[in-house]
């Protein structure tokens, strides 16, 4: 019984920050679709800033270097940012 406890424990340690960051990331990003690619980002909603991009696969992945200023280029002439 004590061994199941402690299991249990740990798997909401465990568990919970993850949900609850996946929680903090669908109120601060929010989907969009990029006109001139058809490309699916996702942008901060208070800086504007493009953060992912996803993959072909449907994978996100975290936009850096020339990629992330390409799309946040795209993204601010797009809506008309900055």
């Amino acid at each position: 019984m004590r061994k199941l406890i402690v299991a249990l424990f740990l798997l909401a340690v465990i568990a919970t920050p993850s949900y609850a960051f996946n929680m903090i990331d669908k109120m601060i990003y929010k989907k969009d679709v990029l006109r001139g690619n058809n490309k699916p980002v996702m942008v901060n909603r208070l800086t504007k800033e493009v953060k992912y991009i996803q993959r072909s696969d449907g994978q996100w992945v975290e936009a850096s270097g020339q990629w992330k200023e390409q799309y946040q280029k795209m993204y601010d002439g797009q809506y008309g940012n900055r």
